[in-house]
């Protein structure tokens, strides 16, 4: 009797497995694709040197180059470039009276499409903390909306 039942189990799985004219053996393995490239990054005109341990201060009279992808937002482009390995702290603090609504936001751009975002607070303030690499060129952006702001950016940096 258990051979009765398992044999109709059997012949119900099988047959299921063969509806529709598909075959019981597994299909061919699917084709994997090559993951899109990230498209090449590009530097942003016009920019300021930022050197290792500067302190840049802003006043926006007037509105900066569109950021790109981002109409309604404005930009001021910096670039650095340190001379060894280590550690790169960048922070960006702003008079939040000369921009109330919206805070400023900050970014650094490496040459491989990788951006890095700035973590905020306490207050009117963000913070870049990474590792970057000898000789390469990053790009740090600021992001704002109003024409009047006030901000300060800074670098410090720690060789390896």
């Amino acid at each position: 009797m258990r051979r009765g039942k398992f044999l109709i189990v059997w012949c119900v799985v099988a047959a299921s497995g063969c509806a529709g004219g598909n075959p019981m053996y597994p299909s061919a393995p699917s084709v994997l694709l090559a993951p899109t490239p990230a498209p090449a990054f590009k530097f942003n005109e016009p920019f300021t040197e930022l050197a290792l341990d500067q302190t840049v201060q802003r006043h926006v009279a007037a509105n900066g180059p569109d950021c790109v992808d981002l109409h309604g937002w404005n930009c001021h482009f910096f670039r650095i470039t340190p001379a060894s390995d280590g550690v790169l702290d960048v922070y960006l603090a702003w008079t939040l009276e000369t921009q109330p609504v919206q805070a400023l936001d900050l970014s650094l751009g490496e040459a491989n499409g990788w951006q890095h975002w700035a973590d905020y607070g306490p207050g009117p303030q963000g913070h870049l903390h990474l590792h970057v690499s000898a000789g390469q060129t990053y790009q740090i952006t600021v992001w704002y909306m109003f024409i009047g702001v006030d901000y300060e950016i800074g670098s410090s940096f720690d060789p390896d």
